[in-house]
């Protein structure tokens, strides 16, 4: 599917990071992996424990904005949709970091559970059905709220309210966030002629059954984690596939080809971009003094466009 486009999308886009180049954003993951690491160790040694830091690269492989070109048709041609193969940039200083793992393995049993409760929050039992968990080795904790989570959920709850996501979750903006998300759920789950048009020219390219874009993309995953089974076998981008992924890599690239081309014919893009930008730019029209007061509140944050 295009993404959205259009004046609410773009606002969003600066609180949440979104509108930065591929490598501001991965400067800015840095700096909140940074951040987060400095909250943990500050909540950690308030609990009386060490939170073992480590500087050694960790990212064995990266996909770049300057390789990664789905809008290309000789791209496409080599890589799919990028599902199962992808463009990737090794980083040849890479080194599997083992600081965090050989931290725990020092401790006996009693030490290193007490410094998973301080880290993730006290176990719980097996849990009711509904109730809001999460699994951290092998035992279940309660997620319900920051509280229950250790010092991760200190350092994640810091990190919310240091940023616009806050903001847009409080009181006073959540009404217009909830708007937003209604309106494209509306445009997403209503039928376009250009909707109808694309499922045409598949089904005459022998790929029929497409009710819109996204579905011949998840057919493709389906199919990758059918054949990966339950060895659960990973799918490293650059690495040695087996068999019957090499099979289903060579239908990915037949099928993303007829995809693109069908998009083209039938202007795909143009016509539904089209279509979400006109549909935002009344809704900001429809919530201009919300919307005002949310970029208000921003620039007091000193996060203003």
């Amino acid at each position: 599917m295009p993404q959205p486009n259009g004046p609410m999308w773009d606002l969003l886009g600066h609180i949440l990071g979104t509108d930065l180049d591929p490598a501001e954003q991965g400067r800015r993951r840095e700096a909140k992996d940074q951040r987060r690491t400095e909250l943990i160790v500050q909540c950690m040694l308030e609990q009386g424990f060490e939170y073992p830091v480590s500087n050694v690269s960790t990212a064995e492989y990266q996909v770049s904005a300057d390789i990664w070109q789905p809008g290309s048709r000789d791209w496409v041609a080599q890589w799919g949709f990028g599902i199962i193969n992808q463009p990737v940039v090794v980083d040849l200083d890479y080194q599997p970091d083992y600081t965090y793992r050989d931290f725990l393995g020092a401790m006996s049993e009693s030490e290193r559970q007490a410094f998973q409760n301080a880290l993730w929050g006290s176990p719980i039992e097996a849990p009711i059905e509904g109730e809001d968990i999460m699994v951290v080795e092998g035992q279940y904790i309660d997620a319900s709220s920051w509280e229950s989570q250790g010092c991760s959920g200190f350092a994640a709850q810091h990190m919310e309210l240091e940023s616009g996501v806050s903001l847009l979750m409080s009181d006073e903006f959540l009404p217009l966030l909830e708007a937003y998300s209604e309106l494209h759920n509306d445009l997403s789950s209503a039928v376009t002629d250009a909707q109808r048009d694309w499922p045409e020219c598949m089904a005459d390219n022998s790929f029929p059954g497409f009710s819109q874009p996204r579905d011949a993309y998840n057919a493709i995953v389906h199919k990758m984690d059918e054949a990966r089974g339950d060895a659960n076998i990973e799918v490293i981008p650059g690495g040695e596939l087996t068999p019957e992924l090499r099979a289903i890599a060579e239908q990915e690239i037949e099928m993303a080809l007829v995809d693109f081309d069908c998009r083209v014919a039938t202007n795909f893009r143009q016509r539904q971009e089209s279509r979400w930008f006109d549909a935002e730019t009344r809704f900001v029209s429809d919530h201009r003094e919300a919307i005002n007061a949310l970029k208000d509140a921003l620039a007091q944050r000193g996060q203003g466009e």
